[in-house]
């Protein structure tokens, strides 16, 4: 079963760089892909040399604050990470004494985690340093360019997350 067959026909981009692209470097899932590569390959460098930290600890410490405490599955679930992956991202988190972890209120069972003092203080200073990269990002664009893209970008992050729950079609 091919995924693009659920699609309404009218709902698909019919633009003609989206049409049988010849090379990688036209696709747009390439092209957001780089984007994105190039932004963690400078935000890494800066996370790294500065904080000690790479990019997947800043974005657990980030998302602990945005939701904490919080559960290890759901901050698996957002960054499409392995639940594995994301405990051992946490035991580094812990050691480094940057996360702290709760027995779940609801749960005694679960997990919660919580920022430390010093996960709070890494995490303000981080996210000063994320929002002006934001701005020199999105500097080329205008304001309302700026929000076009990023109300286009929430639509097409809707819409490939329902993608995600199609069938396999090599299945």
């Amino acid at each position: 079963m091919n995924p693009l067959a659920e699609c309404d026909d009218s709902d698909r981009a019919d633009r003609e760089g989206f049409k049988d692209a010849g090379h990688i470097s036209e696709l747009l899932t390439f092209r957001l892909a780089r984007l994105v590569a190039v932004n963690d390959k400078a935000g890494g460098r800066w996370m790294k040399s500065n904080f000690g930290i790479n990019l997947n600890d800043w974005r657990v410490l980030g998302l602990v604050h945005e939701f904490g405490p919080v559960r290890v599955g759901l901050i698996a679930d957002i960054l499409l990470l392995d639940r594995g992956q994301v405990t051992r991202i946490v035991q580094g988190l812990v050691t480094r004494d940057l996360l702290k972890t709760n027995a779940g209120k609801e749960d005694g069972r679960s997990v919660e985690l919580t920022l430390t003092d010093a996960g709070e203080r890494i995490h303000r200073q981080t996210m000063s340093f994320a929002s002006d990269r934001n701005k020199l990002v999105v500097a080329p664009l205008s304001e309302q360019e700026t929000t076009q893209f990023l109300d286009i970008l929430d639509k097409l992050t809707e819409h490939n997350e329902d993608l995600l729950n199609l069938p396999d079609p090599g299945k």
